[in-house]
């Protein structure tokens, strides 16, 4: 995780569990001691988004970025200049969690020119439970979308099938089956498999891609 380039885009459908990768992703970094930016860039799903989990940024010193207004309630399909803060310091990781269509990627349309293919990563979540991205088609129509927009290519696919709390080993065995798919296809690499770490025990070693044990943090237990 730790060799993953930089500035690390995360996208990926609505449902997807993008943002909760995302979120992780930033705590296992700054839990690593390193100095961590997280910015706020869905426009497109107004529910479970990244600066809900404010209070946790702060006890793990995350800089969170991206939105306009402060207030929670008050949410507006715009971003705020000072996502350019994190791109132009080279000492800081930077994750983006980005929306996952071609509106959602938009938001990043006015930075775009200041990233550069060697340094900057653009994961595409896969979690083959939703609809939308259930089969290869589907996945290729979202990936590519978000490519034509970005005008970047995705350099790693994360499998992340889940059922939330629900999530059993048949899950994940889909998505590998469908990312697998679409790596063999496409030549992008499988990056990371993602699963509850109570899951890692009986499944290490059976998945491509580097093991991501997740934490429900954009998730209480009664939801």
């Amino acid at each position: 995780m730790l060799n993953d380039k930089r500035i690390r885009i995360v996208t990926g459908h609505y449902g997807s569990g993008k943002t909760e990768f995302a979120v992780n992703y930033a705590v296992k970094l700054a839990d690593a001691g390193n100095k961590v930016s997280l910015a706020d860039l869905d426009v497109v799903n107004p529910y479970f988004r990244s600066r809900e989990c404010e209070e946790l940024f702060q006890k793990k010193d995350i800089e969170l970025l991206g939105f306009i207004l402060k207030e929670h309630g008050m949410d507006l399909p715009a971003v705020s200049g000072n996502v350019a803060k994190a791109l132009l310091d080279s000492s800081r990781e930077y994750i983006i969690d980005l929306g996952g269509n071609s509106a959602g990627a938009k938001a990043f349309a006015s930075f775009r020119n200041m990233v550069t293919p060697e340094e900057c990563e653009l994961f595409f979540v896969v979690n083959a439970n939703r609809p939308e991205t259930a089969d290869f088609p589907g996945v290729m129509a979202q990936l590519q979308s978000i490519e034509g927009t970005l005008n970047m290519k995705v350099t790693g696919l994360i499998n992340n099938t889940h059922l939330i709390w629900d999530t059993t080993e048949e899950d994940i065995e889909r998505g590998e089956k469908l990312a697998r798919e679409v790596s063999e296809k496409t030549g992008i690499p499988i990056r990371y498999t993602s699963m509850k770490k109570d899951l890692i025990p009986q499944l290490k070693g059976k998945y491509s891609g580097e093991i991501f044990s997740v934490e429900m943090y954009m998730r209480k237990t009664w939801m």
